[in-house]
Order: structure tokens, then C-alpha cells, then sequence
């Protein structure tokens, strides 16, 4: 009786913190007037069940598409949103080896001794950092003194354990001999004091930076944008002792920013799982996505472009996926470097938007779903309705070859 209490007792403090979600949600509905749209009432009652049942907060809705009066409502309860869905992931893949993945330190360490590719990590910078076998600079002195050395350059810096590209700071060639580098993508000339002020706004933050050496993007992807390591985000599956890839998008980067992460302004491209083609982009604009054929900087064109490598990066994910076997579904970011498929990190609780952004259906609709088998699974959709998972899906799609939405 105590249980259920309990229970009962968490279930209406999530509905509480959705209510909540709605009332912020309204706010951001009323930034889309027009007929393209519909009626503002129709879609804060449309979003606000989607919220309830799969996790769909406003920008997911616009995002996705979602009110659009050509999609049915049974697909438009197959998209999985990105409010709430930590604890589905916890279920699916478990607690025990999370950090494995969040400690850039010990993911790098995982794969020692493998034939997967991972950037080297040069040593450790800040107060906190106390590493085993890891050269740890802890003052301004020590940090200088390292990068005195007149090789140290070409160098990546980046929090042990931030997500989504915060924190990072790539620097390029030494500028005149002098310890000064050219911050990239930008050129901005960047010195000892800088990098330290970065290292101490992070320990502040409880923890420390890590250096490594900068990987140069592949001269495909770097004839689009230069200075910038590309990613592929590929989630793959743990079944019956066998590593399966589910579905693949290209990351790019954008001249401005460091890293290929959306909170730098990136976007995606969704890819031909067989072959890695570049299907259209899929930059955002004010909250929606406006499918173009070319890269918005540089002008140059990746609709039907062909990744290089491409067979290595799937075959580079799927071992990944056999070597961490402890959970069932990962997100990986392999760097298209000049040297190759690099492994870049891991995500066991990865964003399902890249994988949803310009289709007809969501992951709900897709073999993805074949996962959650248990009701504790798509309770956790949202605020554990999951309408769309358990009235089923007899047209399941392949997520690599999953329909694009219509433009």
C-alpha cells in the first residue's frame, strides 16, 4: 500500500512539472502566426497531449513539423520527444556503466588495446584534476610551462565530462613563434592567459579540462567547411550478441563555431544508411527546419554528396557497440578526420531529435521501438502514456531508409 501511495504520489508530481511545461510551451505557440500553422488553440491541445503521452515539448512540435494537417495523429504519436526521456534511457540501458561513457577519461580508456581509433589524451588541466598515469598541470605555471614547448600546437581542450560541445576550445598554429595560437575555426590570436581563464571557468564548475590533439577534418568535408571535425551520429543496438546500426546522420559544423554540436549553431544531414549519402540538410531557423541543398556558409552543395569511409564508420560503430555490450542502445560520434573514421565519444542517452528532424514518422514508428518490451519502458515516454507505442505499428520502417517529410 506504501508503494503504491509512493507511486501514485510521483505520478502527480510529474504531471505537475507538465503543467508547468504547458503553461511555458503557450508562450512559445504564439510565436507562430499564420495559416501555415493552424488554429494557436488546435496546437497548444495537440502539443500539450503529445507532452502527456510522449515527452513533446513546443519545440519539438515545430521542429518536427508536427502541425502540419497533412500528418495523421496515430504519426504524430510516433515522434519521441526530448522532455523526460532520461529516465527511459536509464531503463533501457542500465546505471551501472554510465560513466563509462560521461568521463571522457575512462571512455578513452576503454578502448586502449583495441584497434578503434580514439583521439590520444595529452594530459589534464585544472585544479580537480587527479588522474592515474595522466600528466595533471594544476597551476597557471605548470599550464604554461607545457605550452612552452614550441610542438604544442594543433591542440583540442574540452570539459572530462560536458556534453553538446560546451566548453570546447580548438586551437590551431602557433602565431610568430610567440605562445599564442589561432583559435579555430575563427583565427582569433588567443594566448596563456586565455586558455587559463578557460580552465579556471571550468574548475569552478567542479571539473577539469583535457588536451588533445586536434584532428583535421577530411579534405571532402573540409572543402565545405574548413577547421571544423564532422561528426556522424550513429545509433546502433546490443541484441542476441549482436551489434546492430540503426540509423546514421552527418553533423556539420558551422564557420563560427568550434565543434558541430547544435548548441554552436550546427545541423544535420540525414544519410542513406547503405551507401552515406547526404540526403538533404536540415539547418534550423527560427525553430523550424528549412531543408537546403547547400552548406549556409560556404555555398557548397552536400545533397548527394557520398561520406568517405563510409563502410569503416559503420563497421566502427558496430565494434564499439560489441566492446560496450553492458548497455543496449548507444549514439556515437565518429570524426570524418583526414586520417579517417576517428571514434570521438559515446552517448548512452543520446537525442532522438537528429533522428527524426524532416521524416513522416517518428522513432515510434520505426524498428527503434522494437526495444521497448517492457511497461516500465514507454511509462517513461513523456509522463508514461506512450499511446503510440502501445497501439502498435504494423508498417515499421527502417530508420535508415525511413520516409522524408515532404518539402
Amino acid at each position: 500500500m506504501i508503494i503504491t501511495a509512493y507511486k501514485g504520489f510521483q505520478e502527480l508530481e510529474r504531471y505537475r512539472l507538465a503543467l508547468g511545461k504547458i503553461l511555458e510551451d503557450i508562450a512559445y505557440h504564439r510565436r507562430f502566426k499564420g495559416s501555415p500553422y493552424g488554429p494557436l488553440a488546435r496546437r497548444i491541445f495537440e502539443q500539450s497531449r503529445l507532452l502527456l503521452s510522449n515527452g513533446l515539448h513546443a519545440k519539438d512540435y515545430y521542429v518536427y513539423g508536427l502541425f502540419r494537417s497533412d500528418l495523421s495523429w496515430i504519426k504524430k504519436q510516433s515522434f519521441l520527444g526530448s522532455y523526460g526521456t532520461k529516465p527511459l534511457f536509464t531503463l533501457l540501458n542500465g546505471q551501472g556503466y554510465q560513466s563509462v561513457l560521461d568521463d571522457k577519461v575512462l571512455f578513452t580508456r576503454c578502448f586502449e588495446g583495441t584497434r578503434l581509433p580514439t583521439p590520444e589524451i595529452l594530459c589534464a588541466l585544472g585544479r580537480h584534476a587527479q588522474v592515474d598515469n595522466l600528466t595533471c598541470l594544476h597551476t597557471r605555471d605548470e599550464v604554461a610551462r607545457w605550452f612552452a614547448d614550441p610542438s604544442r600546437e594543433n591542440l583540442f581542450l574540452k570539459p572530462s565530462d560536458a556534453q553538446a560541445g560546451k566548453g570546447a576550445m580548438s586551437l590551431g598554429k602557433r602565431i610568430g613563434g610567440r605562445d599564442a595560437w589561432a583559435k579555430m575555426p575563427s583565427g582569433e590570436e588567443v594566448g596563456i592567459e586565455e586558455i587559463w581563464a578557460h580552465v579556471e571557468s571550468w574548475t569552478n564548475k567542479g571539473t577539469y579540462l583535457i588536451v588533445q590533439d586536434r584532428l583535421e577534418p577530411h579534405p571532402d568535408l573540409a572543402a565545405v567547411v574548413p577547421n571544423v571535425l564532422n561528426t556522424v551520429r550513429v545509433i546502433t543496438r546490443f541484441e542476441n550478441g549482436e551489434a546492430k546500426v540503426l540509423d546514421a546522420v552527418l553533423r556539420m559544423g558551422r564557420a563560427h563555431s568550434a565543434t558541430d554540436n547544435f548548441s554552436g549553431g550546427g545541423f544535420i544531414v540525414p544519410l542513406d544508411l547503405a551507401t552515406g549519402v547526404c540526403r538533404q540538410p536540415l539547418p534550423i531557423e527560427d525553430g523550424l527546419v528549412q531543408p537546403r541543398d547547400n552548406h549556409p556558409d560556404s555555398g557548397q552543395r552536400l545533397t548527394g554528396v557520398t561520406l568517405p569511409n563510409w563502410p569503416r564508420v559503420l563497421e566502427l560503430a558496430r565494434l564499439a557497440q560489441q566492446r560496450c555490450s553492458f548497455h543496449q542502445t548507444l549514439g556515437w560520434d565518429i570524426g570524418l578526420s583526414a586520417q579517417g573514421p576517428v571514434l570521438i565519444e559515446g552517448n548512452w542517452w543520446y537525442t532522438a531529435s537528429l533522428h527524426q528532424m524532416g521524416r513522416d514518422q517518428g522513432l515510434l514508428a520505426t524498428e527503434w521501438c522494437d526495444m521497448l518490451t517492457r511497461p516500465q519502458h514507454y511509462r517513461y515516454i513523456g509522463l508514461g502514456l506512450g499511446q503510440a507505442w502501445r497501439r502498435g505499428y504494423p508498417d515499421k520502417v527502417s530508420l535508415g531508409s525511413g520516409s522524408a517529410a515532404s518539402t
